[in-house]
């Protein structure tokens, strides 16, 4: 800079004054001019010395005045000029790129490798929430529903492929990295943009594809966790033409608005908070799955003897029994099914980190994962003694503490990057209680939630929300961590200090009431997603009511049950 340059030809001006005063002092001391007594004799060593002392010193300050621009032009601000940064590529060859560097191709590696496999774990999860969702049923209607949830991944991985990405990450974005619109994306339908053809008919791959994977994997949760409101009740190419619904447009809008960085993340100074999905992901689907459930209306037997809730008056028995008929008939697949789905959170949770490039990330990732074993854990153990002190015959609630481990994952889902493990214990035990009084109230008031749906996911999901506002590391509701993870938010670093030529630590800034700007957000996100994603759920089945297609004709009949199912362990060869 020009401040800089001229600094530097003072300070060496002001050397070459010196340095000729010194040889003249030195050199009438060597003829006795002016020496009138012995201690007017100048010392050329000591001069000298003094001098080296000074340009030592006037270097010094010049490399402080050069290193502040230096460091402004890293942190990305440009004084004076516009600077052209070259793109990297894989290829480097063309005017305006250049070759990534051998750091930027380990952390570009190792984002890509965590995200990939975080995806795969998260899609592991699907598998998990099918599994407890089948033995949680009736045994005639198992074929169905593992039918169900292939036609629901397999549907949904297509409707996120052609529009449902699209709308959720893509553009037009603002100068400021937001949604244009606010409210939903265009610009990367089927993929486009995934690669850059270059003229010479190479490709440049992007970093769009790794995240596509991992979020379709979330996307997948959304649509199994909706579909689930409805099992037993729904034919199967309705089915379908709802999960294309919901995996193309319903959930990619929730997404657009949030983790798109649409309206909801530009609300106010700090938007809302979510770290991996309470709300983006099991709000959306446990609010479309208690629609789908109350439109459905309660299952009934096929002999049309009666139905859920048939012979269940008596609001204690009817809130916290189950019919005989609709029992779950697979307890082991409910609690394998269980395990599957906790294993899977991790990947959802600790790869909502969104990259692994730093320690601070790896840090965070454990920090995750800790968080979210405790809560799981502290939930199902809270909601299997609670359903044994509120049954009249005392037992234990296998299926009940399964769900306990899912509420636990769901609540801690928004805060798990952000609360310290204390935090966790406590914010599963919350989400315990909450899972068991919305499940017990559904079931008072009639409504058929097979797999307790928007127990675990919707009220979960919404306490999930509230609770990543009051229990984020940020001191009161002054300073908040939220996006920033371990730092808080606005918090800049050591700072430049231009009189001591000194960098200076800042302390975290207290401007106004960040946290509740926060919990504000996450408060306005728990009203609009359930009507948005309920709303429109709504509506594609009372379409699909009037049309008289909510009912089980696709379902094997009970008294194929026996045919169909059997598995003949009378006629298979005895161990010897």
């Amino acid at each position: 800079s020009s401040s800089s340059s001229s600094s530097a030809k003072l300070v060496a001006m002001a050397a070459a004054i010196v340095g000729l005063l010194a040889a003249a002092l030195a050199t009438a001391s060597l003829f006795g001019v002016g020496a009138s007594t012995p201690t007017s004799v100048v010392d050329p060593t000591a001069q000298l010395e003094e001098i080296r002392q000074m340009l030592e010193a006037g270097d010094a300050r010049l490399n402080k005045l050069q290193e502040e621009p230096r460091r402004l032009i890293d942190r990305g601000f440009v004084l004076g000029t516009t600077t052209t940064t070259p793109v990297q590529s894989i290829h480097g060859d063309l005017p305006g790129q250049r070759t990534y560097t051998t750091a930027e191709s380990q952390a570009g590696a190792l984002t890509h490798m965590w995200l990939v496999l975080c995806g795969a774990l998260a899609m592991f999860a699907q598998v998990g929430l099918t599994l407890a969702e089948v033995g949680r049923c009736r045994l005639e209607n198992a074929q169905g529903l593992l039918a169900k949830g292939l036609i629901s991944a397999c549907v949904g991985t297509l409707g996120w492929w052609l529009f449902g990405w699209s709308f959720a990450f893509s553009g037009p974005m603002d100068s400021s990295n937001y949604k244009d619109n606010g409210f939903i994306g265009y610009q990367s339908f089927a993929g486009h943009a995934f690669l850059e053809a270059r003229d010479d008919g190479q490709q440049e791959p992007t970093n769009l594809v790794a995240k596509w994977h991992f979020q379709w994997a979330m996307c997948l949760i959304a649509v199994a966790v909706a579909s689930s409101g409805a099992a037993e009740r729904i034919r199967l190419p309705c089915l379908g033409v709802y999960c294309l619904l919901m995996a193309s447009f319903i959930y990619p809008v929730v997404a657009s608005w949030t983790w798109g960085r649409g309206w909801l993340a530009n609300l106010n100074k700090v938007g809302y908070f979510d770290f991996a999905g309470s709300g983006v992901v099991h709000l959306t689907g446990g609010s479309a799955a208690l629609a789908a459930a109350i439109l459905a209306g309660p299952r009934r037997l096929k002999s049309g003897d009666g139905g859920r809730f048939t012979g269940m008056d008596k609001l204690r028995s009817r809130s916290l029994e189950v019919n005989q008929a609709f029992l779950p008939h697979n307890q082991p697949m409910v609690c394998l099914g269980t395990f599957f789905t906790w294993f899977g959170f991790y990947g959802i949770c600790c790869g909502s980190t969104q990259s692994m490039d730093g320690i601070e990330k790896g840090f965070q990732a454990a920090q995750v994962a800790c968080n979210i074993t405790v809560s799981a854990a502290t939930s199902a153990l809270v909601v299997f003694a609670l359903r044994y002190l509120m049954l009249e015959e005392k037992r234990y609630d296998l299926g009940a503490m399964c769900h306990g481990v899912l509420a636990g994952l769901v609540s801690i889902s928004a805060a798990c990057s952000t609360v310290e493990t204390g935090s966790a214990l406590a914010i599963g035990l919350i989400g315990a209680i909450i899972f068991v009084l919305s499940s017990s109230l559904l079931k008072a008031v009639r409504v058929d939630d097979p797999v307790d749906a928007f127990a675990v996911h919707g009220a979960c999901g919404a306490w999930g929300l509230l609770a990543a506002a009051l229990f984020d590391w940020g001191e009161g509701f002054e300073v908040v961590h939220g996006w920033s993870g371990f730092k808080c938010m606005g918090y800049q670093g050591a700072t430049y200090d231009n009189n001591t030529y000194q960098y200076v630590d800042t302390s975290c800034p207290k401007d106004g009431t960040p946290g509740l700007d926060m919990l504000g957000a996450n408060l306005l996100m728990i009203i609009v997603v359930p009507a948005w994603s309920g709303g429109i759920t709504a509506l594609v089945f009372l379409l699909f009511k009037a049309l008289k297609l909510l009912d089980d004709v696709d379902y094997p009949q009970e008294g194929r049950c026996k045919e169909i199912s059997s598995l003949e362990f009378d006629k298979a060869p005895r161990a010897i």
